[in-house]
């Protein structure tokens, strides 16, 4: 790395990485590492991390190593732009972050051994300290913000969510995050109406937010192959006027790229993504209702990446009907939940179980038949979906819950209908997780490369309905057998 900022792409310096033991031993190792991966996940409330780092005194023993120390870590990777954009882990995660686990020694030679640790940031290890048992009031975006901010103490910027409701929750020993999960399985979005919210960390702080709200940024980065001796200049062509500069390009290009989750039929439809049944029992007023959630019907009236990014978005799955009855996959209700509910007033939905000194209702209660379906369907879409595994040039400037834009060409030896991209693999998308490999062992030169899990809820061009392509049935009826032991006579004893 140059005064000037960028030598090449991937380019990074580890500029500090010290290790801080229980013994207060400080130990410099960061001439001696081979390798760092970052892993940052909407589905995982804390920055991990794995280093590989060779030891020629023994450090495991003289430090000594046992899942109680603290690492300093300063990774710098300069961008495009000015080197004033690089990007300091240490600033990032605001100080110290943990070893929690030592995994092994493995031997580098006869006179030296490597070690591998894991670590974290530090907010994991304090919220697995406490247990809390108490009340918490007010929306459930302020209660995760009174959690974050007055319980764990997080000196971090957070990004909280409006949510919907006055709440008023009873949590029985249980840690802050377990709150915050609590919140996050209820919460509806004040602007967006959505209950999709995940609680999750990256590089810029504490996220509390929907899956709409990270749409609604818009996509930050291009990424596409750039097929070999083609003139097609990939992602951004209008923008940047037909081939892009080289650096901007070589940030753009897609190295590898595998499909790693595919739709599961099966899958879905045990866990409702396609439909299900609601049926709150309101333990008020003795009555219960049924609410039926159907992933067509409900479609349109969803916000999905696409339309948050300006195109035109599809179901991801046929409404084709599968039996002669025009039955669609979501017209069968495969999962039931019961849920208790307590509303004092059945029109407003406010809360029976908690008043106030004067006897009034002043908290909304859960409302499940509002989120469980939706919720229900739309995780299960980015959880087991169809998902891309892209390998890039490392940057900092991507995260998870970033919105990007992949353009894969579409591949055939025979071109039907002059396709040029997968109908799948086109458009915005969002990072659900990744991982930074700052690699020094096994290439000439340091390394940085990222490895995105990449999925989007929609389609751009909708499937052509088909009205009789229903599921093969059997035209012979086949048998029952159910004698295996011979003639049922000879086994009848005499009386």
């Amino acid at each position: 790395m140059t005064s000037k900022g960028l030598s090449y792409v991937g380019e990074f310096l580890i500029e500090e990485a010290t290790i801080i033991t229980s013994e207060n031993l400080v130990l410099d190792i960061a001439s001696n590492i081979g390798s760092i991966d970052i892993f940052e996940d909407i589905e995982n409330s804390a920055i991990m991390g794995e280093m590989i780092f060779s030891d020629p005194i023994g450090v495991d023993v003289v430090g000594p190593l046992i899942g109680q120390e603290y690492l300093s870590l300063v990774v710098k990777t300069p961008t495009v732009d000015e080197q004033e954009n690089i990007f300091d882990f240490r600033k990032h995660t605001a100080g110290l972050l943990s070893i929690y686990h030592y995994d092994r020694k493995v031997e580098v030679g006869p006179k030296g051994s490597g070690h591998i640790v894991r670590f974290m940031t530090s907010e994991f290890i304090k919220n697995n300290r406490l247990k809390l048992s108490q009340t918490f009031t007010g929306s459930y975006s302020d209660i995760v913000k009174k959690v974050l901010k007055e319980i764990i103490q997080t000196p971090k910027d957070c990004y909280i969510e409006p949510t919907l409701g006055n709440k008023k929750i009873l949590v029985p020993d249980i840690s802050p995050f377990e709150v915050i999960e609590m919140a996050k399985r209820e919460s509806i979005s004040v602007y967006a109406s959505s209950p999709t919210y995940f609680f999750y960390e990256t590089k810029r702080g504490y996220h509390f937010r929907s899956i709409d709200s990270m749409a609604a940024e818009g996509t930050i980065q291009d990424y596409t192959t750039f097929p070999s001796g083609s003139k097609y200049s990939g992602v951004g062509a209008e923008r940047h006027q037909g081939l892009v500069e080289q650096t901007t390009r070589e940030y753009m290009k897609i190295i590898n790229y595998n499909i790693d989750n595919a739709n599961d039929m099966v899958l879905h439809q045990q866990a409702g993504t396609f439909s299900s049944k609601t049926i709150t029992h309101d333990i008020y007023n003795k009555k219960y209702d049924i609410s039926l959630y159907n992933y067509h019907d409900n479609f349109e009236k969803e916000s999905h990446m696409n339309k948050w990014n300006l195109h035109d978005e599809h179901p991801n799955y046929s409404s084709t009907p599968v039996d002669n009855k025009k039955n669609r996959i979501s017209d069968f209700p495969t999962k039931t939940y019961y849920m208790p509910v307590s509303h004092k007033d059945s029109k407003k939905k406010m809360d029976g179980s908690y008043l106030s000194k004067s006897g009034k209702s002043i908290y909304h209660s859960t409302r499940p038949m509002d989120w469980m379906g939706r919720r229900t369907s739309q995780m299960m879409q980015l959880k087991a979906g169809r998902e891309i595994v892209l390998t890039v040039n490392g940057q900092t400037g991507v995260s998870a819950g970033d919105m990007v834009n992949i353009e894969i060409p579409f591949k055939a030896a025979a071109n039907v209908d002059d396709r040029k991209l997968d109908r799948f693999f086109d458009g915005p998308f969002l990072v659900k997780r990744i991982r930074h490999n700052f690699d020094l062992m096994s290439t000439a030169k340091p390394m940085h490369n990222m490895f995105l899990n990449c999925i989007k809820d929609c389609v751009n061009e909708s499937f052509k309905e088909s009205k009789d392509a229903y599921e093969p049935t059997y035209s012979k009826e086949g048998v029952v057998v159910t004698d295996f032991y011979g003639e049922t006579e000879a086994m009848e004893t005499d009386d």
